[in-house]
């Protein structure tokens, strides 16, 4: 492959995933599930406030918090991130919902999810009774739940901060306004991005996602294809798709710096001319900062999916 598709390519890989305060430390909660034969302790609990209720879930993994922080904000489909492995391919990981109302704490439903598939929202008033609330504020909730069913057994006892459906804080040290050297450094990014300047492109990408002569790598515009000794057509076919995926930064909003991770907020335009807000991610290698992730939302986004 020419210099010119290898610049490019490490660019897409380490950028172009346009579309990681949450407390990092898993809360508290112990206890066993068994759903239908298939038992597991949970590893992870949140209380999520979307609308008039409150959602006890309950995982079978640790939840991905770092990444709820790539877009900003807090959605229900960040209850499919997990920490070991990309969501979308833990298809069987299983979770247990509960759903309260939001003013008095009584039992509104609950659900079983799997990662890749939702779940029919049920309603048990056995299961009412097996969950107890014994404190609860807007900040946190406390209690039990203790079920014994044919197809459905859990005991568990938890004490969770609740976490709200929308913008989320980010952890660490603010960013000055500019967004700081992390700020900068997406700016260039950008810059290099839309000026095709594929050396700067190549010194801006991470190096643990640089590419070298002999490498297979797997071409971004298609799932199993793969980019073999490829010119300057495909070289302009990459530069052109990473022009399209980069927005256009009119100014940076906020953000923070959490150790060798640093979250940029800006607002700007997509390549269509529509109004976009997102968050960058950068990471620290050595003494520089490098953008590895992206993701924009529109100006004024759609409301939040409903919780299964």
């Amino acid at each position: 492959m020419s210099r010119s598709a290898f610049a490019t390519r490490s660019l897409l890989c380490a950028l172009l995933a346009v579309g990681p305060a949450v407390a990092a430390t898993p809360p508290a909660a112990t206890g066993k599930v068994d759903i239908e034969g298939r038992r597991w302790k949970v590893a992870d609990a949140v209380a999520v406030r979307d609308g008039g209720e409150l959602w006890l879930v309950f995982a079978e993994r640790p939840f991905d918090r770092a990444a709820w922080h790539d877009d900003g904000r807090f959605t229900p489909e960040d209850l499919l991130r997990f920490r070991e492995g990309f969501w979308y391919d833990r298809s069987n990981v299983q979770s247990l919902l509960v759903a309260l109302d939001d003013g008095d704490g009584r039992y509104l439903g609950h659900g079983i999810r799997y990662t890749a598939s939702d779940s029919r929202r049920r309603f048990d008033a056995g299961f009412g009774r097996a969950v107890h609330v014994d404190a609860r504020d807007r900040a946190h909730v406390a209690g039990t739940l203790r079920l014994q069913q044919e197809e459905l057994r859990a005991s568990i006892d938890f004490d969770l901060p609740v976490v709200d459906v929308g913008p989320l804080a980010h952890p660490g040290v603010p960013l000055p306004a500019d967004g700081g050297e992390p700020g900068a450094v997406l700016r260039a990014t950008e810059q290099a991005t839309r000026d095709g300047n594929l050396d700067r492109m190549l010194d801006l990408t991470p190096p643990d996602r640089k590419y070298g002569p002999g490498d297979a790598i797997v071409d971004l515009l298609g799932p199993g294809d793969s980019v073999g000794s490829g010119g300057a057509t495909d070289a302009a076919t990459q530069v052109h798709f990473a022009r399209i995926s980069m927005p256009r930064i009119a100014r940076i909003t906020g953000g923070a710096v959490d150790g060798q991770v640093a979250r940029v907020d800006f607002e700007g335009r997509d390549a269509f001319g529509s109004a976009v807000a997102g968050t960058a991610t950068l990471k620290r290698h050595g003494k520089r900062w490098y953008v590895v992730n992206i993701e924009t939302r529109g100006d004024e986004p759609p409301p939040d999916d409903e919780l299964p």
